[in-house]
């Protein structure tokens, strides 16, 4: 009995994590065999100082890790969520671009610290969406995010 009720919590747990958004990048490593350079397209689920944690394929439940002194570069492909922001901002429509871009910088905040990430990238826009509709206070709360120190 307690394995089935151990099992069910870490289906759940799995569940969990499958739903949160996974960016699909492209890995130019180094291989520590040969030396070499290669390449490999990944789903990255999160990123640390030491190291980048991805998935080989989206539905897998298989965390692998790779150091970041191997990675030459991470190349991130454009995300549907990003896409439809930057669409919303671009036809002038800033209330539903802004949710839009803050939906992105949370879903992708796990990857704040790889240079290039979208999260960042919608964290920039959702300030400019605030600063286009003059939402002083808003723009005042989402700067102070960003102030170092």
């Amino acid at each position: 009995m307690k394995k089935l009720i151990l099992g069910i919590f870490f289906l759940i747990l799995s569940l969990v994590r499958i739903s949160a958004a996974d960016a699909l990048a492209l890995i130019v490593y180094e291989e520590p065999v040969n030396g070499q350079d290669d390449m490999m397209k990944v789903w990255i689920t999160a990123a640390s100082g030491s190291n980048i944690e991805y998935k080989t394929t989206p539905q897998s439940l298989n965390r692998n890790r790779i150091r970041r002194d191997t990675v030459k570069s991470v190349y991130f492909f454009e995300p549907p969520v990003f896409k439809e922001a930057v669409q919303l901002f671009e036809s002038r429509d800033y209330r539903g671009a802004r949710e839009k871009f803050a939906e992105c910088k949370e879903a992708y905040d796990k990857l704040d610290n790889l240079k290039g990430n979208y999260g960042t990238l919608a964290g920039f826009y959702e300030l400019e969406t605030c600063r286009k509709m003059f939402d002083l206070e808003s723009l005042k709360k989402l700067l102070d995010g960003y102030q170092f120190g």
